[in-house]
């Protein structure tokens, strides 16, 4: 995914910054822009740094990407003292539930609908199963929306560091990586054992 969003990327970014160069310089030569050599020159180096972070495939998939699709669970182990990985906290989502509906089961087996107490053994078993489906729910959900966003957010990134080269567009760098700390914020809740 990351090498299909540099491959179309590349041309467009390298049109655009060639044309760039050119009206830029072109702008220099006939005196419409004010700006001292030193100035220029510092603007397309940062150009081509970003550029070259951007567009580099070994440097964006080995090193960028491995750092974010590793950040969730590095930060949790970490800040956490014995932080849950993503098989060891659906185990236990797995295990919570099994527990909690077996015990519903055993209060559906005193179930006795023509008795008071029995009716009351069923609405606490309907009770238990729902808010188990729903804290397992919401866990798993969690778990698994952090690994999707954090491989869709990788997967983007080329974009969002291209987005660094006009003013306008810095904010959409920002806002990606408040993303990606968002997503890894949420992996750290979520993996807290107590």
């Amino acid at each position: 995914m990351i090498q299909q969003s540099i491959i179309v990327i590349t041309p467009f970014v390298s049109i655009g910054v060639t044309i760039a160069f050119i009206v830029y310089g072109w702008l220099i030569i006939r005196g419409a822009i004010d700006m001292p050599l030193s100035s220029f020159v510092n603007h397309f180096v940062r150009i081509s740094i970003i550029t070259s972070i951007a567009l580099t495939t070994g440097l964006y998939q080995s090193d960028i990407a491995n750092l974010i699709t590793q950040m969730p669970s590095g930060s949790s182990k970490a800040l956490l003292t014995n932080p849950l990985t993503e098989q060891q906290l659906m185990a236990l989502l797995d295990k919570t539930a099994g527990n909690r509906f077996k015990y519903a089961g055993r209060l559906f087996e005193e179930t006795v609908f023509f008795d008071a107490n029995g009716t009351l053994y069923a609405l606490l078993g309907i009770i238990i199963l729902l808010a188990t489906s729903l804290v397992v729910a919401i866990g798993g959900g969690l778990v698994i929306l952090t690994k999707v966003a954090i491989v869709l957010l990788v997967g983007l990134g080329p974009f969002f560091i291209i987005a660094l080269l006009w003013q306008p567009t810095h904010k959409f760098f920002k806002q990606w990586i408040a993303q990606i700390l968002n997503y890894t914020f949420l992996f750290i809740l979520s993996s807290n054992p107590c």
